[in-house]
């Protein structure tokens, strides 16, 4: 992940919450697929990450207990 910008994954019982916030001011591109929450818009490659701004991506899980 490009330097300055927080990732943190959150694991659900059904998804997973990629929880991003940019500290660079300048924006980042990170690899995510599933529905960005606060937007409600799809997610598929990677989520632009506006210049100070955040995004929650929740990714579905794989495998038993997941989709």
């Amino acid at each position: 992940m490009p330097a300055g910008v927080e990732v943190v994954r959150r694991r659900g019982a059904g998804a997973d919450y990629l929880f991003l916030i940019d500290h660079t001011g300048r924006g980042a591109e990170i690899p995510a697929d599933g529905v960005e929450l606060l937007t409600g818009r799809p997610v598929v490659g990677p989520v632009t990450l506006p210049a100070g701004g955040v995004a929650v991506v929740r990714e579905p899980v794989a495998g038993p207990g997941g989709e």
